[in-house]
């Protein structure tokens, strides 16, 4: 092979060899962060992968509620990253939360409802929280918790000393002293014993 040729064999592997390096095959990294860049540009890789979502451990069933409580789930994505999370009680959303822009792929993010349990009576309840990525994919998980608010009742309040001056004037207007004798009588010996 003569020297023309050789260079020209030569050139030629070379523009291959930058050719594939230009490409390249993208590591595990490289496609996460290619596919998020196109999720921000509009436009996503085929992603078949459903997202994953667990209850914050704190949360377990049969876990019992008192005035204000934050149901919270950590969620993330392989593929394309989270874009929606819906917040389910007794089959009836709560909560739509649309995450813009999506989270990163391969990252896990906490999402949060706050709920008041004042507002409900005691009672048991189903939660179903529904995660999904940007391609529809989706995975839920789905807790039972008991709302257990103590109310304390309310002590009546009892009058004391002497009967108003108003109702001993209508009292003797009304019935003469008979009356007035009766409401001097509940004032100062009923009330009293009630007290005592």
């Amino acid at each position: 092979m003569n020297l023309n040729a050789r260079r020209l064999t030569l050139l030629i592997l070379l523009l291959l060899v930058a050719s594939f390096t230009s490409v390249g095959v993208l590591t595990a990294p490289d496609r996460v962060s290619k596919v998020h860049t196109q999720v921000r540009q509009g436009y996503v890789l085929a992603d078949s992968i459903a997202p994953h979502v667990w209850w914050h451990p704190g949360l377990v069933n049969g876990s019992v509620f008192v005035g204000e409580k934050n149901l919270t789930v950590i969620a993330g994505d392989s593929e394309s990253g989270i874009a929606r999370v819906e917040f389910y009680r007794d089959g009836v959303i709560v909560s739509n939360q649309t995450i813009s822009p999506p989270s990163s792929p391969g990252v896990d993010n906490s999402y949060t409802y706050t709920w008041d349990t004042t507002t409900v009576t005691n009672a048991n309840y189903t939660f179903v929280v529904k995660v999904f990525d940007v391609a529809g994919n989706q995975d839920q998980v789905t807790i039972e918790v008991t709302v257990l608010n103590i109310t304390t009742p309310t002590t009546p309040t009892t009058t004391t000393g002497p009967p108003p001056p108003d109702l001993l004037l209508v009292a003797a207007a009304a019935g003469g002293a008979a009356l007035l004798t009766f409401v001097l009588y509940y004032y100062f010996v009923i009330q009293r014993k009630e007290k005592g």
